[in-house]
């Protein structure tokens, strides 16, 4: 497992590529990365090799618009969206799987 990987961090400003430097401390086991993102209070999209990360802002956001002003998890991410500054690189397809399935979760 290399020490840094890149990861994408969807905020409620945008959605953004992020370099992750990994804890590779004799201490912290193996494949417990997702751990260490809940740490820096970004909640992984997937456990076993987190690749996409949510910011609790995004995730507080999303459950407010959808609570009061029903808005569609297909509209929020539209949203996020049109925040990410242009020229981001950001893979609309997974990310928006991801975010279905972190609002199952909310």
């Amino acid at each position: 497992d290399p020490k840094t990987s890149q990861i994408t961090v969807v905020h409620s400003s945008g959605i953004f590529p992020h370099t992750v430097s990994w804890c590779t401390c004799p201490n912290v086991p193996r494949g417990e990365r997702h751990l260490q993102l809940l740490q820096a209070q970004l909640f992984p999209a997937s456990i076993s090799r987190p690749k996409t990360a949510f910011t609790f802002d995004v995730l507080d956001h999303y459950h407010i618009d959808n609570l009061e002003c029903k808005t569609t998890t297909t509209y929020f991410f539209s949203q996020l969206l049109r925040l990410t500054p242009k020229g981001t690189p950001v893979l609309v397809r997974g990310i928006f799987i991801h975010i279905i399935g972190c609002a199952a979760e909310i």
